[in-house]
């Protein structure tokens, strides 16, 4: 995620947490999470969004050769009608307007302080000693994303404690998604550990009232004693490796088959020759990278660990969100909306879902 965070024309990043993120070493500090226009300045959430007029809107920017071997950069437009007819555009004192997207004439705009204040109101209600501990803004100002931390960990076997958040991400195009969360202590991974198969969530489209009584209605009130329990039990289920296998096979794979080590393919002179699957290799890369998450990662010496469910089921958030081959992006973007079977959030939701059975 650090890789999309936002910055202001002078490089100063659009973060803010009650404790400086030892992993990211960046931002300023939340002094008062219950000061919503403070926490806004300390996190530089000083922006604001407007939207404005744009019958022509911008295709892309295409360079052209003049016959002097003289490069242009032509810009194309779409002149055609279009209910997404006006720009969306950040506006901050002192710095430089920045278009962020299209917009059609009904779009109301949350601003980030009132997502703020919004993310606390929900946070209150949902456990009174929960409160913002980071805020801040990704993607040029299009999301703005904040966590709630309560104050209480976690605790599996006396040997680890998780912290326990809520989280909120809002965007210029689509939702205010909430949901139950833990970072472990000992390391940067964000592991998935919710109270229920389907994490609850709340969805918010721009020009919908923010209503906290209805987040906190869809929520729940948090069973911080139901998750602890879980983990608990996960920490003494005992995990073969034979085990671990199918465990990983399930959660990279799911219902489809175990692709072919080889297949057919027809040269360039028509004669058939067999080669190497490329689905193959990616499954027999990703299952090494999870035997490696399992083996080395961050925690995994823990007597909680170690042969454990729990230990398997770290791996696969391990290796989604750190080890997988993708951007930053790319990996935020699929542990969020990713809906595909090869997607890290379907590979997390398989491993959560076989997590429930064996724990049961």
């Amino acid at each position: 995620m650090s890789a999309e965070i936002d910055t202001t024309a002078d490089g100063t990043v659009r973060f803010a947490g009650k404790v400086r993120r030892r992993w990211w070493g960046i931002g300023n500090q939340i002094t008062d999470p219950y000061d919503v226009d403070k926490s806004l300045r300390e996190a530089h959430l000083t922006f604001r969004y407007e939207t404005r007029a744009n019958d022509l809107l911008l295709l892309s920017d295409v360079d052209q050769v003049d016959g002097a071997g003289i490069t242009h950069s032509t810009r194309v437009y779409d002149t055609r009608p279009s209910k997404f007819n006006r720009s969306i555009i950040k506006v901050e004192g002192g710095q430089p307007e920045m278009e962020l997207g299209h917009c059609g004439t009904r779009w109301t705009p949350h601003q980030p302080g009132q997502m703020l204040e919004f993310f606390q109101h929900v946070s209150e209600r949902v456990a009174g000693d929960l409160q913002i501990n980071t805020a801040g803004s990704l993607r040029n100002g299009g999301m703005i994303f904040a966590a709630a931390m309560f104050d209480r960990k976690v605790k599996i076997l006396d040997c680890e404690a998780v912290d326990m958040y809520l989280t909120f991400l809002t965007s210029i195009y689509g939702a205010t998604i909430t949901g139950l969360t833990g970072i472990q202590v000992e390391c940067t991974n964000t592991a998935e550990y919710f109270i229920n198969q389907d994490t609850p969530r709340v969805t918010y489209s721009h020009g919908k009232a923010l209503d906290v009584r209805a987040a906190v209605d869809a929520i729940g009130l948090v069973d911080l004693d139901a998750v602890e329990r879980l983990l608990n039990r996960c920490a003494v289920i005992p995990f073969d490796a034979n085990q671990r296998a199918g465990y990983f096979e399930n959660a990279l794979l799911g219902d489809r088959a175990k692709p072919e080590r080889t297949i057919e393919r027809r040269r360039s002179d028509m004669k058939l020759e067999r080669v190497i699957n490329p689905a193959y290799k990616k499954w027999d890369r990703e299952s090494a990278q999870l035997r490696e998450a399992y083996s080395d990662g961050p925690g995994q010496e823990l007597p909680s660990r170690r042969d454990t469910l729990l230990g398997a089921w770290s791996a696969v958030t391990d290796f989604c969100d750190h080890r997988r081959r993708s951007t930053d992006a790319g990996r935020g973007a699929q542990a969020l909306i990713g809906s595909g079977p090869d997607s890290i959030r379907s590979i997390k939701r398989r491993a959560l879902a076989a997590v429930y059975e064996l724990a049961a």
